[in-house]
């Protein structure tokens, strides 16, 4: 959830630029689960939970190349540093021992306090058109975005230091894309 003052102007006839300032907030929850089996063992189930929210200071550009006809070519590009509170970080286990009994483990890590970089790109089209005699401004976009959240991923960390019981164990980032559909109406 963005929250964000912008002002767009002119750089040029065809080409707009609209600098921001805001705040970011991210809340994360991720799961999974895996199963482990070492030679002449009985296999062992595992469950990572881990629940997040972070809060900062939000920087970034967005431009407009306009083609004609309504149709412009847009791109976006945003940083923030985001003060992050992990809620939950546990582990569950469970090792079956044999078909009546098993031996459970469960491990909580937090809570844990750090702050994260956080960036996202994005590409894309628009089409927009005026109505009512100018009165009012619809647009539609479709861009392709690219976000990364760095060492956000915990649940990595903890999962390679339970199995490989190392505590150097890396903590990998939390990577999303995809396909944003954005439509707006102004008056």
């Amino acid at each position: 959830i963005d929250f964000i003052l912008s002002r767009p102007y002119f750089s040029g006839r065809r080409v707009t630029l609209e600098p921001l300032l805001g705040i970011r907030t991210a809340l994360i929850g991720q799961d999974f689960s895996i199963t482990y089996q070492f030679t002449n063992t009985t296999p062992m189930n595992a469950t990572f939970l881990s629940d997040s929210w972070g809060l900062g200071p939000l920087v970034g550009l967005n431009g407009n190349w306009k083609l004609g006809a309504g149709f412009s070519i847009l791109g976006k590009a945003t940083a923030s540093l985001l003060y992050t509170s992990y809620t939950k970080l546990k582990l569950f286990e469970t090792i079956r021992i044999n078909t009546f009994a098993a031996n459970s483990v469960n491990a909580d890590y937090g809570p844990y306090h750090t702050v994260r970089p956080n960036a996202a790109v994005g590409l894309g089209v628009k089409w927009g058109s005026y109505l009512y005699d100018k009165r009012y401004y619809l647009d539609f976009s479709a861009s392709y975005d690219f976000n990364v959240f760095w060492n956000q991923n915990m649940l990595r960390g903890i999962s390679d230091n339970y199995s490989l019981g190392s505590s150097e164990a890396g903590i990998g980032s939390l990577n999303l894309h995809g396909l944003t559909l954005e439509g707006s109406f102004n008056f």
